[in-house]
């Protein structure tokens, strides 16, 4: 007994380097955009207040994975003709049934199981914590069972199988919270056309009273030139690092969502171009923490340059929903 979705190694990772989709959410996003849906539609709120973005990294010590992002959010995902289903269950053993019905009909099911017990996993016998997985085959035929995973994570990236033995180690001694088998059913018939205009008029409406003033970018020069002589084990620079991971993240998504829905080559091109330059500071700085050579004229000249193209991009983007608005208007 065993069987497998199809097109496995077809599967390709949407935005390999962007942060700004944690595990599960680059995993859906992945998922979806394969089986050939406008996943695009559900960036149009990825744009982040950088004194948010501030707050949550250098002082409530978020990282990259635990950020709380609005995006790919259930009532979102069905507007785009994808319905999210969550059902827990106690052990992985009551679940097989589920799992090998869902898999027969060629769905991917994802799993948040406990990654002391993955042997792909850097955690695995090291330390306790919780990933999302994807299952994509099941190979029941001999005595030792399999089951077969994909991870698309950056660092481990994994496609194969391990025993299932591992697996329901791992699912089960997870919070029963987390012992969620979660699935997705894809809707054929979707009106893309009345969809892209709700997803507009959310867009728009996201932006009508957006405001940042952009002071993040003041403050970097003085991260690090206040922490730079500080011992390596401090945390500040590396927070830092994981804000502009975010930052990069958030444009470039929402670069994506310009390029596709709005049609706006040229504001694409320059979101695209400042995630980019977002990633170049924060590799200086990155750089300049474990050579202990800050150069901080060029940390204040680069971040003040992203703060002045951050000002002419934010009008740009409101003068494109304004312009949009107007469109749905007439």
């Amino acid at each position: 007994m065993r069987n497998f979705v199809e097109n496995i190694h077809h599967y390709k990772v949407y935005g390999r380097y962007c942060y700004y989709l944690h595990c599960r959410k680059k995993q859906i996003v992945s998922y979806l955009y394969t089986r050939g849906v406008p996943v695009e539609l559900l960036f149009y709120n990825t744009y982040e207040n950088t004194s948010q973005i501030e707050h949550g990294f250098m002082e409530q010590n978020e990282l990259t994975y635990t950020y709380n992002t609005q995006t790919v959010n259930s009532n979102d995902l069905a507007l785009i003709g994808v319905n999210e289903r969550v059902e827990i269950f106690e052990k992985l053993v009551h679940a097989e049934p589920l799992t090998r019905n869902l898999i027969n009909e060629n769905k991917m099911i994802f799993i948040q199981p406990n990654d002391y017990y993955i042997p792909f996993r850097k955690n695995y016998q090291t330390r306790h914590g919780f990933h999302s997985l994807m299952v994509w085959g099941y190979d029941y035929t001999n005595e030792v069972k399999k089951i077969f995973l994909l991870d698309l994570d950056d660092t481990d990236y994994f496609c194969g199988e391990i025993d299932s033995i591992e697996l329901h180690k791992a699912f089960n001694d997870a919070p029963i919270e987390k012992r969620a088998v979660v699935y997705f059913e894809i809707v054929d018939n979707m009106n893309v056309n009345d969809t892209r205009k709700i997803i507009s008029d959310k867009f728009i409406e996201y932006f009508k009273d957006f405001c940042d003033d952009f002071s993040f970018y003041d403050n970097i020069q003085l991260y690090v030139k206040n922490h730079m002589d500080q011992p390596e084990e401090n945390e500040i620079l590396p927070s830092l690092s994981h804000a502009l991971f975010m930052l990069s993240g958030s444009r470039f998504l929402l670069s994506k969502f310009i390029e596709s829905i709005i049609n706006d080559k040229l504001l694409s091109i320059h979101l695209l171009t400042l995630s980019n330059e977002i990633i170049i500071l924060r590799n200086i700085i990155i750089k300049a923490y474990y050579s202990g050579n800050f150069d901080l004229h060029k940390i204040k000249y680069e971040s003040l340059l992203l703060k002045k193209k951050e000002i002419a991009l934010l009008e740009q983007i409101k003068q494109c929903a304004a312009s949009l608005k107007s469109f749905h208007h007439d």
